[in-house]
């Protein structure tokens, strides 16, 4: 039982539990290996810090995969086209079409590298752009029909610097003569990108009116076989996937945009146009329930949730996260939940199954059985509360092994892996 002060250092004291487990039990391969982790949204990028490090030696190094990764290529590329479809009826503010740029399929399919993006956010942030596309976007909400701070004005104001530089202030003029002196075309040039900038703008600039027009698209409703090939043209516009792991999830969505021509032939009016607000609810629906499937036994150590290898016996299982209030999830069922309120036998019990599948891990471990949690608080040390499958597991240990089996069982790491304590031979 390792006590840690966070869940960064549970891993560290995995990768160096699983080197001891590797040197010291005979024959032990990575596949033999499981490790869960509950919250696997917040150990899941851990593991790939701590375990896939390119920086650490190859003697440390330990082949891993994280089944169902949350923050996987193919769910990255899923959740994207839900953003973007979002786009059309949202605010399209810069951090919405920037942040859309952060997924790489959609980067691939702008021929903009992740490097640049620092440039651009500075560039959209000096031309005052806040949100909306145009200024008839901007209507649509209720406000005057202007580009001040949409898109429009922003790329305008990027694009005028690059041809015209900065305007010089005329040194005999008010300040509203020279500001209006220094118009071009109605806009005050903005020259932060430079001529070393124009390329870099440019593919921005082209990948952004292409998708503003798709966008653009959407708003005239059409009968619901026509919305198939408008999706896909979308779709193929704004995402370029060429990886293994991004394919898998373009092919569904593209399948359930042909859904939609089969759609059509069970609707009762089969020539009324349908606007994309139905569609896109059609869509998010769809997104949802596209499984990506994967492999979880792949001859590497295996990273997942409790219930997904659950009875399958492993030489060494390792229970990662067994915080109070975490494992087992706490009981956040709604006032109006009357199961909840008056329960009855065989009534499924969240809390009763994380409980039993803490003892399904303890039963498939063969050889060797780490757990760990996060016993002290890393910013002041003070004592967190453990789960209660774990304060259970410690009490059957001390009954069957005596007062001291808490000292023969469990570790008490430090702050930092470099602690004197860890270089002093002492324990």
């Amino acid at each position: 039982v390792h006590d840690c002060h966070s869940p960064t250092r549970e891993l560290e004291a995995l990768r160096d539990c699983l080197l001891d487990a590797f040197a010291q039990i005979p024959d032990l391969r990575p596949a033999d290996v499981l490790v869960i982790a509950p919250d696997l949204d917040t150990y899941a990028p851990l593991v790939d810090a701590v375990f896939g490090a390119e920086d650490a030696a190859p003697e440390l190094r330990i082949p891993y995969h994280v089944a169902e990764h949350p923050h996987a290529p193919a769910r990255r590329v899923v959740e994207a086209f839900v953003r973007a479809l979002r786009l059309h009826e949202g605010r399209v503010t810069a951090s919405d079409l920037l942040d859309l740029l952060g997924t790489p399929v959609v980067r691939r399919a702008a021929n903009i590298s992740e490097e640049e993006l620092p440039r651009l956010r500075a560039w959209i942030r000096e031309a005052g752009v806040c949100w909306g596309l145009t200024a008839e976007k901007k209507g649509t909400f209720g406000l005057p029909e202007d580009d001040l701070h949409t898109w429009r004005f922003g790329l305008d104001r990027l694009l005028l610097g690059v041809m015209t530089g900065d305007p010089a202030p005329l040194a005999d003029a008010t300040s509203e003569t020279a500001s209006r002196a220094g118009l071009v075309l109605g806009h005050l040039p903005c020259d932060v990108a430079g001529l070393g900038g124009a390329d870099l703008l440019g593919r921005f600039c082209e990948w952004a009116e292409a998708l503003f027009s798709a966008l653009d698209a959407l708003d005239r409703p059409a009968r619901l076989d026509e919305w198939p090939a408008r999706i896909v043209q979308f779709l193929d516009g704004a995402f370029r996937a060429e990886t293994e792991d991004e394919i898998p999830a373009i092919v569904p969505l593209r399948q359930q945009a042909q859904e939609l021509a089969r759609l059509h032939g069970l609707a009762g009016s089969p020539d009324e146009p349908v606007t994309f607000r139905t569609v896109r609810s059609h869509l998010d629906g769809a997104a949802e329930q596209i499984e990506t499937r994967e492999p979880y036994l792949t001859g590497r150590v295996t990273v997942a949730r409790p219930v997904a290898l659950r009875h399958a016996p492993h030489r060494v299982v390792a229970f990662l996260g067994l915080n109070d209030g975490v494992y087992p999830a706490p009981d956040l069922a709604p006032d109006f939940d009357l199961v909840a309120h008056a329960p009855r036998p065989g009534d499924a019990d969240p809390r009763v199954l994380d409980k039993q599948l803490f003892v399904d891990a303890i039963l498939a471990a063969r050889d060797r059985l780490i757990l760990s949690y996060v016993g002290r608080s890393q910013k002041d040390n003070a004592e967190r509360a453990a789960s209660v499958c774990l304060d259970a597991f410690r009490d059957a240990a001390r009954r069957h092994w005596g007062a001291d089996a808490d000292r023969r069982l469990v570790v008490e790491h430090r702050l930092q892996p470099f602690a004197a304590d860890y270089f002093s031979g002492g324990g």
